[in-house]
């Protein structure tokens, strides 16, 4: 492992970044680890917090306060889950998608369950940002870090918005009386993508997978963004490695205390998962919130 780029990459590619991300590596001891997090520039972002072990489930995300909710889609999602021998861990609801096709693997190879998984799913409908969907996976006892970036296509998203400008149309010609914000967006975009000849709940989207394999003292990082709060340009290329040092706490922490926001007050929620080889796990989880 090249620790001097591991470091930098802490460094540089958190910096000015209001992501969501997934770091999955191994400790010093060996242990699979895994790592979520939410950032969050606006309200409804940041309304939330990280709950472990409910309905069945890991770790998802939750309300903070119900009463302020303004659109529980994309916000509101199952973060971490497994079905032995896999872990799963993701920025979405992604994570229920790849938990069912796990389940019916009978006659699928781990890896060709997760990519059919994803095949079935695209980007974020967030237009115009279409925030990219970042998923991985590990199997207990084994050394390998498996990976997937569904990102939007950027030519699309470029005629997107261009279309956006050139149109002159705006939310608020679609908000009616009694409609939610949230369900003018909706019909702002419909709009917007018959002229621009997209479906933005199904966006051009490019996959790309990942097999990597795992040694002690570190992981590989995939983030919704690139450094750059004011444009949120998608992740590209590949995942790039961070150090994992210490416990599971001490290496979450370390890893939370670089999510660089500026005094901006993006960094909403963090969780640590450790694995053992006979699949038995334990989590840490940190809030900046609580539930009202």
């Amino acid at each position: 492992m090249n620790y001097e780029q591991a470091e930098k990459n802490l460094k540089e590619r958190l910096a000015d970044n209001p992501c969501r991300g997934i770091v999955l590596g191994m400790g010093e001891d060996r242990t699979l680890r895994q790592f979520s997090w939410i950032m969050g520039r606006s309200s409804n972002s940041q309304n939330r917090f990280y709950q472990r072990n409910v309905g069945g489930v890991d770790l998802r995300t939750a309300p903070a306060d119900v009463s302020k909710v303004e659109d529980p889609r994309l916000i509101i999602y199952n973060a971490m889950n497994h079905c032995s021998p896999c872990h799963i861990v993701s920025n979405g609801d992604q994570t229920d998608t790849v938990s069912a096709e796990f389940m019916e693997r009978s006659h699928k190879t781990h890896h060709s369950a997760f990519v059919q998984a994803l095949d079935s799913r695209f980007c974020e409908p967030d237009a115009p940002t279409f925030t990219p969907r970042i998923t991985g996976y590990q199997a207990a006892g084994e050394n390998i870090a498996y990976l997937a970036l569904l990102r939007a296509d950027p030519v699309a998203r470029e005629i997107w918005t261009g279309v956006v400008k050139s149109s002159g149309l705006t939310k608020d010609q679609f908000k009616k009386p009694g409609m939610k914000d949230s369900e003018a967006t909706e019909e702002y975009n419909k709009a917007i993508g018959k002229r621009a000849g997209f479906n933005h709940q199904q966006f051009p989207t490019i996959r790309s997978f990942f097999e990597l394999p795992l040694d002690s003292w570190h992981g590989f990082c995939l983030t919704t963004y690139k450094p750059g709060s004011k444009a949120l340009d998608s992740f590209e290329g590949e995942p790039f490695i961070v150090p994992i040092f210490g416990s599971l706490e001490e290496s979450a922490m370390n890893l939370w205390n670089h999510l660089d926001d500026g005094g901006a007050n993006w960094r909403v929620a963090f969780a640590g998962k450790e694995i053992q080889p006979d699949g038995e796990y334990r989590m840490f989880v940190h809030n900046t919130r609580q539930k009202v």
